[in-house]
Formats: structure tokens, C-alpha cells, sequence
């Protein structure tokens, strides 16, 4: 919407939907979306037009949720299915798999949130597949060091579990 137009906006995702868009502080036009395929398109003139940035994060894996940083839309957090979470610095030019969300990494990272006070603090709601017991497996983690390693600091109350 722009002076009370609205125009409709092509997707750059194609028939992939879109888990995440963030934009760019210093620069309101400057948006950048990330994929179900773990990919991020920029679009410099507010979404009229898309380029790639970087490489995708995970092959064939599917992405839950893009998290942008607020202050720095360069940093991304990743949550996917079974490989937890990865993480970039440079849009997209490197990822790094995040470790802590499980013994042996398999995790599903279902929602991130990076918060908008310290690019540093990282949340993500996730089940750690290493564990055969439900009630175990489910965590809110925290990362303070942007999203590259994880803690789990709430854990699903057992009484409350069905």
C-alpha cells in the first residue's frame, strides 16, 4: 500500500510460500523474504522486483520459519525439519548449522524469533527428535550468540502433557 494503492506483489518463492520477511532498518523498500526451500530473495523497490540472495540454507529440507533481526536484516535464523536450525551473517552467502537443539542435530525448528533488542538473543520453539518421549522432547531453547548454539530453558510441564 502506498498513498492508499495497493498493488498485488508476484512472489519470487513461486509455488513455495514464504516463512519469513524482514526489512531493512535504514531502508524501508530494501525487503527480504526467506522460502520454504531455506531460500532468501531481496527486493530493493519494496517487492516489485526479486533477485536470490546467496545460496539456499538446506537442499531439499523443508523451512519452517525465517527470523530476521531487526537491526540487521543480514542476519537470518533458519528453523527447518529434522536438521533444527541454521544461521547466516552475510545474507545467505554462509550458513552454519546451529547446534544444542539435540544430541545427534536432528531437530525440528518450528519457530524463531530473533529478538529486537540484541541481534544476539535468538528464541526457537522446537522437538528434539533424539528423544522417543514426548513429553522430553518439546523445548522453547535460547541462543545468545545469534542463533548458532542453543539451550533449552522451558520444557513442556509433564502434568500438562496429554
Amino acid at each position: 500500500v502506498d498513498d492508499e494503492v495497493i498493488t498485488t506483489l508476484a512472489s519470487p518463492a513461486g509455488q513455495e510460500g514464504i516463512v519469513g520477511l524482514g526489512v531493512d532498518p535504514d531502508d524501508p523498500d530494501h525487503v527480504r523474504i526467506g522460502d520454504t526451500h531455506g531460500r532468501l530473495w531481496d527486493s530493493l523497490d519494496a517487492g516489485v522486483k526479486w533477485q536470490q540472495s546467496g545460496v539456499a540454507a538446506v537442499g531439499e529440507q523443508f523451512a519452517y520459519r525465517a527470523a530476521f533481526d531487526p537491526q540487521d536484516l543480514d542476519h537470518v535464523v533458519l528453523g527447518v525439519v529434522s536438521q533444527g536450525a541454521f544461521v547466516t551473517t552475510d545474507a545467505a552467502a554462509k550458513w552454519t548449522a546451529a547446534t544444542g537443539l539435540s544430541a545427534n542435530n536432528k531437530a525440528n525448528g518450528f519457530h524463531v524469533v530473533v529478538s529486537p533488542v540484541s541481534g544476539d538473543i535468538v528464541w526457537l520453539e522446537g522437538y528434539d527428535l533424539a528423544n522417543n518421549d514426548d513429553a522430553k522432547a518439546r523445548h522453547v531453547y535460547r541462543s545468545e550468540d545469534g542463533g548458532h548454539t542453543f539451550s533449552p530453558v522451558v520444557d513442556p510441564d509433564r502434568k500438562s502433557v496429554v
